[in-house]
């Protein structure tokens, strides 16, 4: 899948909406696939893009597939969501299934979740909450990603 066919399925999927900020949720999505860096692959983009489909829309895995999303790509996304029912995943339980996660999905959705916390972390700095939300939240879960990616030789050296 070329990078352009996952924004347009975004763009589909998603619509006008925006976050509680104001930023389209579209825009968030291209944010996270920039942050991967230059040397990102065509699915790295495309499960960055379609990151927030499936906790944020009422689209389904089923849907992404069905648009033509390779599935590889679906189920790097599906790592990268949290798991709502039965019961609402908790956010550690989250990253830790997220930094569990197997094979090339797994490797794709860890570098996701990354740039999405780098992202997040970028977004919330201006908030009076902000640097307590990121001490508390954020680098803790990207230092339990990071440690996979270590564990695992995911992370490269610049």
């Amino acid at each position: 899948m070329h990078w352009h066919e996952a924004v347009a399925i975004a763009a589909q999927a998603h619509g006008g909406r925006r976050d509680r900020s104001g930023v389209l949720e579209l825009a968030h999505g291209i944010h996270v696939a920039s942050a991967l860096g230059d040397d990102a692959t065509d699915d790295e983009l495309a499960a960055a893009v379609l990151h927030d489909v499936l906790e944020d829309t009422a689209w389904t895995s089923q849907d992404l597939l069905d648009a033509g999303v390779p599935a590889v790509v679906v189920e790097a996304v599906e790592h990268v969501s949290r798991i709502e029912t039965p019961r609402q995943e908790t956010y550690r339980d989250f990253i830790e299934r997220t930094a569990r996660a197997e094979g090339e999905a797994g490797r794709l959705a860890r570098r996701v979740k990354v740039a999405d916390l780098l992202t997040n972390m970028e977004r919330i700095g201006g908030l009076p909450e902000g640097e307590s939300l990121r001490r508390k939240r954020y680098v803790p879960a990207l230092e339990t990603i990071r440690a996979a990616m270590r564990d695992r030789g995911e992370l490269r050296r610049d």
